[in-house]
């Protein structure tokens, strides 16, 4: 009945029974030989299943399969169709394909690991289709807690060396965001066992190994400025952002850089919006491309020193880091979400999400260099005027009729800056922050430079 039932015409009757083995291989109903012959032809045909969504459910179950078949038959017969979902034209089945190696070393070992895969994925590195090069990054961000001190200084760190230099600027990118896993892991992996092993155990964790807070601050950080000086800016971003993480986990009273503090530009914001008479009480308000979400615990802050009601106070970027950053400080400084709120946003991309984007839009709008950075982005150059008028268009949504939104730059004056934002249908009104500039009551653009 089972062997009859693996090769029936409908994929998910075969998924079934083998989603089941261990019950089968349990109760020794069949020969464990008999059932891995009659397994194959089963597994392979689901591999190569032209919906990928069937090739994405075989991969979940490869790791089930491993651990009741053993490691001679995994390598013999699964092995190569494991390493060839790496390079699947599907983002979602590569992006499996790491996990199941992940999965796969929890049941063979760290040794097999090393051994087995860890030299075939980092060969994909070097691959010339840069799709395997960047399905390489990933699978070391999702490998990292799964391996030891000693795979990650002899396998992965000197493929990270050459891939920081790739031609392709989305590899670079993912770069930043794999070299903050592997900070994160190595400063508290000990010398001899993973984070999962460590994660799993009962007791205090132990040390962690010098030697992986050595490679942090030799390899890592190094190579982490490098990137904040890369051509492309979103590289750039997370480089930072990733720099500044580490920096505030060695040391929480370093926030990171507060842009335009040598202007007091914050300063200035805050004094105008705090005596801004049409701004209301319990006013809900959004910070584009937070940060490290300084502007908004100064903002909180000053509310809170003259007495003033405040609603809750968004952040919003499209860098993971900097939400894990600002999310992380607010917690160093007791805040609850209550009061700020880090979210992970791209205005350029994403439409405003209910759950933290009032539908009417927000009372109070700010951009402090945001709109600057995504002006002289790549994409924004080769967009021309139309990526800078998008810009325009999607604040436009954001704030409330009667709102303000509040501009900082020192890349465009103020004619340019008025000329951008006007031409969207003309519903800002403008005023010189610096000058005094005074606002009617309908969407209003302040502007400071």
């Amino acid at each position: 009945m089972f062997l009859q039932m693996l090769k029936d015409e409908f994929p998910d009757v075969r998924l079934h029974i083998i989603s089941k083995l261990e019950l089968v291989n349990k109760d020794a109903v069949i020969g464990i030989e008999l059932l891995s012959q009659s397994l194959l032809p089963a597994i392979v045909q689901l591999a190569e299943d032209k919906q990928w969504r069937v090739r994405l459910a075989i991969i979940e179950y490869i790791p089930l399969l491993a651990s009741q078949l053993g490691v001679k038959f995994f390598d013999e017969k699964l092995g190569t169709l494991c390493m060839s979902w790496l390079g699947d034209t599907v983002f979602s089945i590569r992006e499996a394909a790491t996990q199941n190696l992940k999965k796969l070393t929890e049941v063979f070992g760290v040794e097999w690991a090393r051994s087995t895969i860890i030299p075939k994925v980092m060969a994909m590195g070097s691959h010339p289709n840069y799709l395997y090069r960047m399905t390489t990054c990933f699978a070391i961000s999702t490998l990292a807690t799964a391996i030891n001190l000693q795979v990650i200084e002899e396998y992965i760190l000197p493929m990270m060396n050459q891939l920081i230099s790739d031609e392709i600027p989305n590899i670079r990118f993912n770069v930043a965001k794999s070299y903050q896993v592997l900070i994160d892991v190595l400063k508290r992996l000990p010398a001899d066992t993973t984070i999962l092993a460590i994660e799993k155990s009962e007791g205090p964790p132990p040390a962690a190994s010098p030697r992986g807070l050595e490679l942090v601050q030799q390899q890592i950080l190094p190579n982490l400025e490098k990137l904040q000086q890369d051509d492309d800016v979103d590289v750039r971003w997370d480089s930072t952002y990733a720099s500044e993480l580490s920096n505030f986990a060695a040391n929480p009273t370093d926030e990171g850089t507060i842009w335009f503090s040598d202007s007091a530009a914050e300063e200035k914001i805050l004094g105008y919006l705090t005596s801004e008479p049409a701004i209301p009480s319990q006013a809900s308000w959004l910070d584009l491309g937070t940060g490290n979400g300084h502007l908004l615990f100064h903002l909180h802050k000053t509310l809170a020193d003259e007495g003033k009601e405040r609603n809750k106070l968004i952040g919003v970027d499209y860098s993971d880091k900097s939400i894990k950053l600002a999310s992380s400080i607010a917690n160093k400084r007791g805040l609850r979400e209550d009061d700020v709120q880090f979210v992970m946003w791209d205005i350029m991309h994403d439409e405003p999400n209910a759950s933290w984007a009032p539908g009417e839009g927000f009372d109070v709008v700010l951009d402090k260099g945001t709109f600057d950075a995504i002006s002289l982005s790549e994409g924004a150059w080769k967009g021309g005027q139309e990526a800078l008028n998008g810009y325009g268009r999607r604040v436009t949504k954001l704030v409330r009729r009667g709102g303000l939104f509040l501009i900082t730059s020192c890349n465009w004056t103020e004619e340019e800056l008025r000329k951008i934002f006007e031409s969207d249908g003309g519903e800002f009104c403008t005023g010189h922050l610096v000058e005094g500039g005074e606002l009617i009551p309908e969407q209003s653009l302040c502007i400071t430079l």
